[in-house]
């Protein structure tokens, strides 16, 4: 995912770094949609977790011969 950096004056306006960017999506992005990136990258990040557990656990293991 692309990030932009935002610069927040005293007014509470933005200036945007010069380049392309779309005003118009950049400010309809919601709260909502916010908060369900943010759960979705959560998620994400939690199976990740589980996953790198377990082929960490899987190769600790020792087999007696």
């Amino acid at each position: 995912m692309k990030t932009l950096d935002v610069k927040l004056n005293a007014k509470g306006k933005y200036a945007l770094p010069k380049g392309r960017v779309n005003a118009q999506k950049l400010d309809s992005f919601s709260e909502a949609e916010l908060n369900a990136q943010v759960a979705q990258d959560e998620a994400l990040a939690m199976q990740d977790a589980a996953k790198a557990s377990v082929e960490a656990s899987g190769s600790r293991s020792t087999h007696a011969g």
